[in-house]
């Protein structure tokens, strides 16, 4: 019992996570999947949902970890963003693959100015897509190293690809979970920008 309120303790306050390695690798295989939905276009609605429950995790961990220190576990978190960040782009590209394959939209509908009428969800839809599309390409090493100081600028983009992103998906569902998932964030966002710090590190002597 000792044993396991020690693993328990040291996952938690201490973010020792086992295998943590092994976990980063297997999350950086999970991209692999989103190739299903041309097999099965059915399951572009569940990449849909997966990929904004991802895009969530992504968006929240580091802010959430900044307010809560005392919790170890969250900063694990923040070292898997980019896996995690890679696996929400990736799985709502999915979502959009058989409207692409069907066609939908052309490109002539994507230069119509009529198209760009922003009480249309696919409109929503289609910024998100475009505003993910950088942020996945240089989510990556050699990326970081040549564009040097301007990749965090660029990785900033992800911040419209979850509002874009949050608008498509109320103007489809029409219920108000999503404004309450983006208003949870913001407040997160919010308060770990101005430094609020809810539970604290324990000072050691």
């Amino acid at each position: 019992m000792n044993k396991t309120i020690l693993f328990l303790k040291n996952l938690i306050f201490k973010g020792q996570v086992p295998f943590f390695k092994i976990i980063k690798i297997i999350l950086s295989l999970v991209p692999i999947l989103a190739l299903t939905t041309f097999i099965d276009p059915q399951l572009n609605r569940d990449f849909a949902n997966y990929g904004w429950t991802f895009l969530i995790i992504t968006m929240i961990s580091r802010p959430i970890a900044t307010i809560f220190p005392r919790l170890g576990i969250l900063r694990k978190f923040v070292l898997l963003r980019r896996q995690l960040g890679i696996i929400a782009g990736t799985f709502i590209l999915a979502h959009g693959v058989p409207y692409l394959l069907a066609g939908q939209p052309s490109i002539a509908a994507l230069i119509d100015p009529q198209f760009w009428d922003f009480k249309m969800f696919l409109t929503w839809g289609i910024l998100g897509i475009i505003a993910s599309l950088i942020p996945l390409i240089t989510s990556n090493n050699f990326t970081m190293r040549y564009l040097g100081k301007w990749w965090k600028p660029i990785q900033r983009l992800s911040y419209l690809f979850f509002i874009f992103g949050g608008i498509h998906i109320f103007l489809v569902r029409g219920n108000l979970q999503i404004i309450i998932e983006i208003a949870i964030w913001g407040l997160v966002w919010i308060l770990a920008h101005f430094k609020v710090i809810i539970w604290k590190e324990k000072k050691t002597s």
